[in-house]
């Protein structure tokens, strides 16, 4: 018998799997549903004085949905997600930028302004390109080496016989370079 999935972890699937790039920017507590959902997300930017834990076990005795394991483990390595999700202790952006969980950290006052600025860095790429960058950089956790690679080199080849590729790839990048 196939159990049903809990709405939250279908609509935190959802983040995941969505073509656009998702930013989880945290400034202050971010625990238990709050990691759940960080954890989605493809980028994070947290401030220095954020304070992040996944305190599931230490608190209620079970561990976070929505995969929050997994994803703990994907995102920082699985000795350091069993660490934080046995302990739930508690590390501010700093620690979380130094182990992998965090993209980038900011000083509490700039840290919604770089959020905002990575945002718009990306947006300056061609959509196409962003959306298969997301989809063959999430290959890994689900396929293979090798069918990693081979995904990476369909989805490039894919990318260099679109249509609205004017504007990209190495002529458009080399006549930017000489102005």
């Amino acid at each position: 018998m196939r159990r049903p999935k809990q709405a939250l972890v279908g609509t935190l699937e959802n983040i995941c799997w969505c073509p656009k790039i998702t930013i989880a920017a945290i400034d202050g507590i971010c625990t238990a549903g709050g990691i759940e959902l960080t954890l989605s997300c493809d980028l994070v930017v947290v401030s220095e004085t954020a304070q992040i834990s996944d305190m599931h076990l230490k608190n209620l005795g079970w561990i976070g949905g929505a995969a929050a394991n997994a994803n703990m483990a994907w995102r920082v390595g699985v000795s350091k997600a069993l660490e934080l999700c046995l302990t739930g202790d508690v590390i501010d952006g700093k620690e979380a930028h130094r182990i992998g969980l965090a993209n980038r950290v900011f000083p509490p006052d700039q840290m919604l302004d770089g959020a905002k600025e990575l945002a718009r860095k990306i947006a300056q790429g061609r959509l196409a390109g962003i959306i298969m960058t997301k989809a063959t950089c999430r290959s890994v956790e689900d396929m293979g080496r090798v069918a990693s690679w081979r995904y990476c080199d369909d989805a490039f080849m894919t990318l260099q016989n679109e249509p609205d590729s004017a504007g990209f790839g190495a002529t458009a990048w080399v006549e930017s370079r000489e102005k």
